[in-house]
């Protein structure tokens, strides 16, 4: 049986497991974490179990991520992979993995607290978000009917649920982060820094009855 034969042909199964290193999370060895792209974790994921066929995202092409079917899945994602004519692979297999719930970030550190500076929507949410994990989430990761707080509510701080979406490759599920606008530089925010001084002053006395 040729390589190419087994990999059309046999299901295969994986698990993608979250790797917070940034964090002090401790993880099983492998070649990728989160600060990884989906599409690159998944593929370092396939390279961990079949180093030696060297596969890259220019050798295949991807359909849609599903939950897994059937009546006892052992894995919570399935995927149709087909290899790139003249790239090194041909013919499709269905491969079996998990994706990484959004809700181990969470479980990781806790609710994170979202300072953001200016317009409040769904990429900069996402952009703070990257920036407290070290992970490198994109919009096309992410459900695009996310509905954004009023800015009012922002402004006392508001939590916020962010979805991912069926697609993504590497992530499920949904996380709750905390919003509220960026903290001020003291330094912009107090523009004149000689203040007026304290003077004397007694307290009022009480109005007479």
């Amino acid at each position: 049986m040729t390589v190419r034969t087994y990999l059309r042909t046999e299901i295969v199964e994986w698990t993608l497991q979250s790797s917070l290193s940034t964090k002090g999370i401790a993880t099983m060895a492998q070649s990728y974490d989160v600060s990884m792209l989906a599409k690159d974790q998944f593929i370092a994921l396939l390279n961990d179990d079949y180093p030696l066929l060297k596969f890259a995202a220019d050798k295949l092409t991807f359909g849609e991520p599903i939950a897994a079917t059937g009546e006892n899945p052992v894995k919570n994602t399935e995927l149709v992979l087909t290899g790139i004519p003249n790239k090194g692979f041909k013919g499709s297999t269905t491969v079996f993995y998990n994706r990484i719930d959004l809700a181990e970030f969470a479980a990781a550190d806790g609710t994170p607290i979202l300072q953001i500076a200016g317009v409040v929507d769904i990429s900069t949410i996402l952009a703070a978000f990257n920036a407290a994990y070290g992970s490198k989430l994109e919009l096309s990761d992410l459900r695009s009917d996310h509905v954004i707080p009023p800015q009012e509510d922002i402004l006392d701080g508001e939590d916020f649920i962010i979805y991912a979406g069926a697609t993504s490759l590497a992530y499920r599920g949904n996380v709750t982060v905390h919003i509220q606008p960026a903290d001020l530089d003291l330094d912009e925010a107090i523009t004149e820094k000689n203040l007026k001084g304290l003077v004397f002053a007694l307290p009022a006395k009480p109005p007479v009855v």
